[in-house]
């Protein structure tokens, strides 16, 4: 069986035009993404807050292992990204890694803060948080909220104790980046305040490789 490599290269979408060509490239897979930044403060918090009916509550998740449902979850906050719609990919490579990101989110390798949503001890949504120190600012990496809560505020909930956190650490900045066609997530953010700050395309070249 032939093994391959993958290279990864982002170029910014108003220098897209000069890549236009390694489109239709064999081998290689291309996806949007966009960057949002929040200015927060109490005001926005607040009213964020008080626009929610949702009865879940958000807490800081305290294990240093992932439970499977929390496993569940960070595994779900990439059925929307890259590495889940690059064909190339296969689902077991895609749920290894994020199922691994989620881990080094609560270790505190990937993330300084892991929030779950929780309601009768069952979880129903996460948001994990790191800290920029050189931009001075946080930045959201995983981000999911089950089906059935969508409707319920619980997305906004999320990312309204998420921006808490932020302030609490004396930060009023936070970003955002996910895949353009994850409408959920960038409703969610332009909802809360984020505004569209950069867009790019993700590049994946595939390399055919022997096996070593």
């Amino acid at each position: 069986t032939q093994e391959y490599r993958v290279v990864f290269c982002s170029v910014s979408k108003h220098e897209d035009a000069r890549f236009a060509a390694l489109r239709c490239t064999p081998g290689t897979f291309f996806s949007e993404k966009v960057e949002y930044v929040a200015s927060l403060n109490d005001s926005l918090i607040s009213s964020l807050v008080h626009s929610n009916k949702t009865r879940h509550e958000v807490v800081e998740y305290g294990d240093k292992r992932a439970c499977p449902e929390l496993t569940k979850w960070g595994v779900e906050a990439g059925r929307l990204s890259r590495y889940h719609t690059d064909p190339n990919i296969r689902y077991e490579q895609f749920e290894a890694l994020y199922a691994s990101w989620i881990q080094n989110c609560v270790d505190r390798t990937a993330a300084d803060v892991v929030l779950v949503a929780k309601r009768d001890e069952v979880l129903a949504g996460v948001v994990t948080v790191k800290v920029d120190t050189e931009n001075e600012s946080t930045r959201i990496g995983l981000f999911a909220v089950s089906e059935d809560c969508k409707k319920m505020g619980l997305g906004v909930a999320l990312i309204a104790a998420a921006y808490q956190w932020t302030l609490d650490q004396g930060l009023r900045k936070c970003e955002m980046k996910t895949q353009a066609g994850n409408v959920f997530a960038t409703e969610i953010f332009e909802r809360c305040g984020g505004l569209r700050n950069s867009e790019c395309i993700d590049f994946h070249f595939w390399l055919g490789s022997k096996r070593f």
